[in-house]
């Protein structure tokens, strides 16, 4: 059954793709496919790419919808506001002022704004700056803006690309879809048609649902058929709802006609449920709680009333649940009474976590009691959290207090987990010292970490400072490694420098963490610091890390540095990583890379993996590889009636060169 949980996962979809068009933000939809363009195992020298200053930032690129008059109009003040910009002590602060320096740069003057970003450190500033800078340009001249995307690696172009073609989209529709009509097929294409059809799906969706065919089949063609149908559902829900039922019955068209349920219900909720009565049971159960969770915002007596006359049934327990959730924010106490009539399950749970929230941002010692009198277990736990973490929103104090009078080492536990972060968001210092006074166990642990993350996120040196001063052991090889990696994420360069004045166990974990973390944002960068790490076996095993990351982003240039590493227990490991990550995408290529593999044993291992991946991929296709393979008798039989193969997505690499 799908549940009212499932919907709004769909929903917010639809919302930000909306929203992404009215405020030119990019959404960044399912990724496409990478591609190891041209890497050969010989001669890959040429194939590496320059440094990617946005790969594995996952920041939405806004693009003004308004242009300000700028008040940078000449490449000296630029650079000289970018070398101010960098002066500032503090990240946060840095980052500001480069975000209003890319805000007030001369549309005109991009381009060269846009040569000055080595001066940026390679990260999330220079990526923030080049992703603000171009979404300037692309209010100005989109053509220009997407030619510059394109000289970027293909784990940066992604996002931009996305940004530019909205905010095209949105002023002038017709050009783009010209220029769409003319475009190769490809990402680039794909991109142009999702910015089109998000922007019609509100106007015209109709018209939208005309051009989806444009999309590649798949989930990317199901996310915009979701939101089209939302938005003609605003506009004309009972038209909507006809043309949702020609829809083939697949599973996502059940989300598509609880979407159009759901609007529906917002203007006619009369006329929603007489229509959800006509549809098949399974129909209804897609629809009939997110109806009836609408309707309870406007009348939830008629709504519960409603639910109540159903049949005995998992729609029944679904839809009082939803009603329930929803007249907690009207009526607590028939809420309560109201939920307490469904038998134990996720029902009631979801209902009583509805109404712990209610309660909790009007009266939280009442909600705290409520919380306390459900039978002790997960679901107790779940609630006592909840009604903690709205209490320390609010008066941090008071709950606090509370959470310490709490007899339950349990409840207590579930009730600081919450309360302590939030505490340390203003005071890191004063929470970490007050976990430290919590008896040891997981629970101590647990809040020591997640202070240590909150306070390394605004001020990692301190953090760090008071991370060293633990008792050296577990404490130590617990806590630093969490710093580090955090610190990672903001400044790499300074992270690493501080692992490597590490030593023993405590240095190996920190690293780890660290190149795992820099691999998201700068894989090359990463790759060529643990080539610095003095132990052999160390240093494989975080190229591993590296190159499982870097293949999934830019499979290109990641196979390519791999090719350019000398013969040794390094270049195994990166080659190692490169063929698991392609082999899960694209098992084929993935084999002819493990057969450049020289030691008989290796190969025949990375084999196997391969075959098992592909296997979940395309069963038919990988037994028949597998019954003429090299590999084993027995390992091609295990292989062969294994049952556990399940789909994965599809995936474009082209193959080493021979």
């Amino acid at each position: 059954m799908r549940t009212r949980t499932f919907f709004f996962q769909s929903l917010l979809v639809t919302a930000c793709i909306a929203l992404g068009v009215v405020l030119g933000r990019s959404l960044f939809s399912p990724r496409t496919s990478r591609t190891t363009s041209d890497v050969s195992p010989a001669g890959a020298g040429a194939a590496i790419q320059q440094d990617d200053p946005l790969a594995g930032v996952r920041k939405n690129t806004a693009i003004p919808s308004e242009t300000s008059e700028p008040k940078l109009t000449t490449l000296a003040e630029i650079s000289a506001a970018i070398d101010a910009a960098l002066a500032h002590r503090l990240f946060s602060q840095r980052e500001d002022a480069l975000q209003e320096l890319a805000d007030n740069i001369d549309p005109e003057l991009a381009a060269q704004a846009l040569t000055l970003v080595g001066k940026i450190p390679a990260g999330p500033l220079r990526a923030y700056f080049i992703e603000t800078v171009v979404g300037r340009w692309a209010d100005h001249d989109p053509k220009a803006a997407l030619a510059y995307a394109e000289t970027l690696s293909n784990g940066s172009k992604r996002e931009l690309f996305s940004a530019i073609l909205s905010t095209w989209a949105r002023n002038d529709m017709p050009g783009l879809i010209a220029w769409a009509e003319q475009a190769p097929r490809g990402p680039q294409r794909n991109e142009a048609w999702q910015s089109v059809i998000a922007m019609l799906a509100s106007t015209d969706p109709e018209r939208a649902l005309g051009l989806l065919g444009k999309l590649p089949q798949g989930s990317m063609r199901d996310n915009y058929l979701l939101s089209t149908f939302t938005g003609w559902a605003q506009i004309d829900a009972k038209s909507a709802a006809a043309k949702a039922l020609e829809l083939p019955n697949t599973p996502h068209r059940s989300s598509v006609l609880a979407s159009v349920a759901e609007h529906w219900a917002r203007s006619d909720p009369q006329a929603a449920l007489l229509w959800a009565s006509q549809l098949s049971t399974t129909q209804r159960e897609s629809v009939l709680p997110n109806i009836l969770s609408t309707y309870a915002e406007h009348d939830p007596a008629a709504a519960a009333d409603y639910a109540k006359s159903l049949p005995a049934s998992l729609i029944r327990d679904h839809a009082l649940a939803n009603v329930s959730s929803q007249m907690a924010q009207t009526d607590s106490d028939a809420a309560l009474t109201l939920a307490k009539t469904l038998p134990d399950g996720r029902a009631r749970d979801r209902a009583f976590r509805e109404i712990a929230l209610a309660l909790a941002g009007t009266d939280p010692m009442r909600a705290a009691a409520f919380a306390l009198s459900v039978p002790t277990g997960r679901s107790q736990k779940e609630l006592i959290n909840t009604v903690a973490a709205n209490w320390a929103a609010n008066d941090l104090e008071s709950a606090l207090n509370w959470a310490r009078e709490l007899p339950d080492a349990g409840a207590k536990g579930a009730a600081l987990n919450a309360i302590v972060p939030q505490w340390a968001e203003n005071n890191p210092k004063a929470a970490a010292e007050f976990a430290a006074t919590v008896p040891e166990g997981e629970s101590r642990q647990n809040l020591i970490t997640a202070v240590a993350r909150l306070w390394a996120q605004g001020d990692p040196n301190a953090a760090m400072a008071w991370a060293s001063q633990l008792p050296a052991g577990r404490a130590q090889l617990d806590i630093i490694p969490q710093i580090a990696e955090t610190w990672a994420a903001i400044d790499p360069q300074t992270a690493a420098r501080f692992v490597d004045n590490l030593s023993g166990e405590l240095r190996e974990n920190a690293a780890a963490n660290v190149a795992s973390q820099w691999a998201a944002s700068d894989p090359r960068a990463a790759a060529r610091w643990v080539l610095t790490f003095p132990e052999e076996v160390r240093r494989a095993d975080a190229i591993d890390t590296i190159m499982r990351t870097w293949t999934e982003e830019d499979p290109g240039s990641a196979g390519a540095w791999m090719q350019s590493l000398p013969e040794g227990l390094a270049r195994s490991a990166a080659l190692d990583a490169f063929i698991g990550a392609v082999s899960t995408t694209d098992p084929e290529v993935a084999l002819k890379w493990a057969g450049t593999i020289r030691e008989d044993e290796s190969r025949l291992a990375q084999l196997e993996i391969v075959a098992g991946n592909w296997m979940n991929l395309n069963a038919a296709a990988a037994k028949a590889w597998i019954s003429s393979s090299p590999l084993p008798a027995e390992v091609k039989e295990r292989l062969i009636h294994r049952t556990d193969a399940v789909a994965a997505p599809p995936f474009e690499a082209v193959p080493p060169a021979r």
